[in-house]
């Protein structure tokens, strides 16, 4: 067998695959080698600038993060403090505010409100995953400074810090906020506490008539941002570091202070980057003090080469800082040193292995192939019997293998043509109903009230809607070709004053992975409608989280609702109404009857008259009750008997040497029960004026009310002259006594032994 070329020369087989098997993999190996030491150098550069840009690329987004969300922060509590949801004359409504923001947001340190006079509440925690705490200073305005430790339930658990004397208009960020008039930073600065260095943004926030309401403020703790910064260092060996324009430390891994505090002066002095405890710091800000372009330098500190890249941090606010990463050369240029020396070994020990092993196996192809030529050749012709020396069988496995195979080969060939055949039939069969299960889902997010959709989160902050049905493109009055990716797509359509709740309940489900439940308002092509969104979340392996939601138009029920309520009003409305007029129909009988008793001549029928206006006066003094509460069918016993009690003690002003003492446990009882007792106190009250004490003798009737268990016990008694065996019998006041007692499902205890006693027990609960 041979390979005949256009020159009509006859060529092995056995050299033409050393020649191609051979050659090119020489060739191969050299032109590699060249190309890897010519450009090994711009390589290695082009990976030193990838990994710079890479690291200074996610300190930068880590540090915008933090800057980011302290605007956002201090515009929220602007916000609120403008439209009026939170009020300088509520400091409590303020600290709970703060503390459910800090909690909803873990990158901030502490979040604050100063009043005008000087006033501080804050909220925060002490450094990521720190003790949570409250600041106030008494009456919002200036004076002691009292920092509490609080649990998780807002509570305050201890006393972390006291200050003598505070006043928020000497802090830096409150004048240079109050002076612009509008969003500052202020410069690094160490705390008043001394615990920590910060940053601070502010924003002053004025009335309508440009009168300053409050100035809020949001401190980030710079050891947040130190302690990322060592992490990231522990993670790839760089050292890396912040300083700003003038060449200012604002944080280093190193150095857990940013400050000096030379003798004699009392404020703490910045530390210069060419001050850090850490020499490589402090020769890499020497290096790069002059320098604003972001590019890369090098330079030897201990005997070791370092490379560093400084680039500025623009965003959120032109603050001058600069992003410093330093890593030693030898940490990424050994292993690609290292793995060029012995990638070229092996590249030649490959070229010869590879040659010799490729003129032992052609040679041993070159026999077998033949064979197999001769056989293939047999079965191609349509041989049946082929053991006549063209392929016999072999004693090696896999030629004897091959064989085997051929042999089998034809009756495979058919049978799979068979399934093949089955297969299709069978796939056909499947997209047909794949289709109609499309169409089922299509018709289904067409046609439920409801719109729905899939949201993918992941624990890096990314949003994708993996689906939205039209109606809820319909019920958010999206466009149909508006596109959708994250919350951010229609949030702008929520109503401004719902747009915090809004984003509290969705910061608060994320954080947790629970379930997002909100209500509120949209503005859909300028007509505000009410909306409900609710979707359960679900954890992937990935960490990503599927959120499976509905959202749907509630405007007719909210509207259904209100009108419920407005009925509601006037039914309460027209109820007070009626107790209105039977009050002042009560007035107009006790009136006319305090009247007739004055004009009547007989002092007997004057008598009656009067017993019979005091006895509508209670009833009256309930109705006053029932009338001025907010229930209607039930009210405060201890109050009303007091009130009539006191009624009795005004009609009887001329016999001050009588003491009505009253002990009345406060017990709300059925009007069906307060109109009997009311009336059965009147009437003995009044015998005790009239029968225990003669004129000019003094001394005390007792009033008292207690509750026993299910049951009420009323007493009357004095220390009088007692009732006399004259005075016992059933008169009209008397009937009255016991006909309301037996109304009220009472009995009756009476007593002579010191004065006259009365006692009334009655159940609390007179059922239907």
């Amino acid at each position: 067998m041979g390979t005949i070329l256009k020159t009509g020369r006859v060529f092995g087989l056995r050299g033409l695959l050393i020649l191609f098997m051979v050659v090119p993999m020489v060739v191969a190996v050299s032109v590699v080698g060249a190309l890897m030491y010519f450009d090994s150098r711009e390589a290695l550069r082009l990976a030193t600038e990838s990994l710079f840009v890479q690291v200074n690329s996610r300190i930068a987004d880590r540090i915008t993060g933090f800057l980011l969300t302290a605007r956002t922060v201090n515009d929220s509590n602007a916000e609120a403090l403008a439209q009026g949801h939170l009020r300088v004359s509520d400091p409590a409504g303020i600290e709970s505010h703060l503390i459910a923001l800090m909690r909803s947001r873990p990158l901030i340190s502490s979040t604050y409100v100063a009043s005008p006079a000087g006033g501080l509440v804050d909220s925060g925690r002490d450094g990521p995953g720190g003790q949570e705490y409250v600041i106030e200073t008494p009456g919002f305005a200036a004076g002691p400074f009292v920092k509490s430790a609080i649990d998780a339930s807002s509570s305050k658990v201890a006393t972390l810090l006291t200050l003598p004397f505070f006043d928020a208009r000497t802090r830096p960020w409150y004048g240079a906020a109050v002076v612009s008039r509008t969003t500052i930073w202020t410069d690094v600065f160490a705390l008043f506490s001394g615990q920590d260095s910060a940053i601070s943004t502010a924003r002053p926030v004025f009335d309508k008539e440009g009168r300053l309401i409050a100035v809020v403020s949001v401190d980030l703790f710079l050891s947040q941002i130190r302690t990322f910064l060592d992490g990231l260092g522990r993670e790839d060996g760089s050292v890396n570091f912040l300083i700003d324009r003038k060449g200012f430390l604002i944080a280093s891994p190193r150095d857990t202070s940013i400050f000096l505090s030379p003798q004699g002066k009392d404020a703490p002095v910045r530390m210069r980057g060419q001050d850090s405890s850490d020499p490589v710091v402090a020769m890499a800000s020497e290096k790069i003090a002059s320098k604003e372009s972001a590019s890369t330098y090098t330079f030897t500190s201990g005997g070791k080469a370092f490379a560093a890249l400084a680039s500025t941090l623009s965003e959120p606010a032109d603050l001058g800082w600069r992003i410093v990463s330093v890593f030693p050369k030898r940490a990424y240029t050994a292993p690609l040193e290292r793995n060029l020396s012995g990638l070229a070994l092996i590249a030649l020990l490959s070229t010869v292995l590879f040659a010799l092993v490729g003129i032992f196996s052609t040679s041993y192809i070159v026999v077998r192939t033949r064979q197999f030529s001769s056989f293939a050749a047999a079965v191609a012709g349509g041989e049946k019997a082929i053991d006549g020396g063209r392929m016999r069988p072999s004693s090696i496995r896999e030629i004897e293998a091959m064989r085997q195979d051929f042999l089998a080969m034809e009756r495979r060939i058919e049978d799979g043509i068979t399934r093949l055949r089955d297969e299709i039939k069978e796939r056909r069969a499947t997209e047909e109903r794949l289709t109609e299960s499309q169409h089922a889902y299509d018709r289904l997010a067409r046609n439920i009230p409801v719109g729905f959709y899939m949201l993918r989160t992941s624990p890096e902050g990314r949003y994708n809607f993996t689906y939205v049905s039209p109606r809820f493109r319909e019920v958010l009055g999206l466009s149909s070709s508006a596109s959708i990716t994250g919350p951010e797509s229609y949030m702008h359509f929520i109503h401004p004053s719902d747009l915090p709740a809004f984003l509290a309940v969705q910061d608060e489900a994320l954080r947790l992975t629970k379930r997002f439940l909100w209500e509120g308002r949209i503005l859909a092509g300028g007509v505000e409608r009410h909306i409900r969104m609710e979707s359960n979340p679900e954890i992937q392996g990935n960490r990503d989280v599927l959120w499976d939601g509905v959202v749907s138009d509630v405007t007719e029920t909210r509207l259904a609702s209100g009108r419920i309520s407005e009925l509601l009003a006037e039914k309460e409305l027209l109820l007070h109404e009626v107790h209105h007029r039977i009050k002042n129909n009560m007035y107009t009988m006790t009136s006319m009857l305090e009247f007739q008793a004055d004009m009547h001549e007989d002092p007997r029928v004057a008598e009656v008259l009067m017993e019979a206006r005091d006895r509508l006066a209670s009833m009256m003094l309930l109705y006053n009750k029932l009338y001025r509460s907010d229930a209607m069918l039930a009210t405060d016993t201890a109050s009303y008997l007091g009130d009539i009690a006191g009624h009795l003690e005004d009609q009887q002003s001329q016999r001050p040497e009588i003491v009505l003492e009253r002990s009345l446990q406060s017990i709300t009882l059925d009007v069906r029960v307060l109109m009997p007792l009311g009336i059965i106190v009147n009437e003995l009250i009044t015998n005790s004026y009239k029968h225990a004490f003669p004129r000019g003798r003094g001394g005390r009737i007792r009033l008292s009310l207690a509750a026993d268990g299910d049951r009420v016990r009323l007493t009357v008694e004095d220390d009088g002259v007692g009732l006399e065996s004259g005075s016992r019998k059933k008169g009209f006041g008397r009937f009255l006594i016991e006909g309301l007692s037996k109304q009220i499902r009472g009995t009756i205890e009476e007593g002579a032994q010191s004065g006259s006693s009365f006692r009334l027990v009655f159940p609390r609960s007179q059922g239907s």
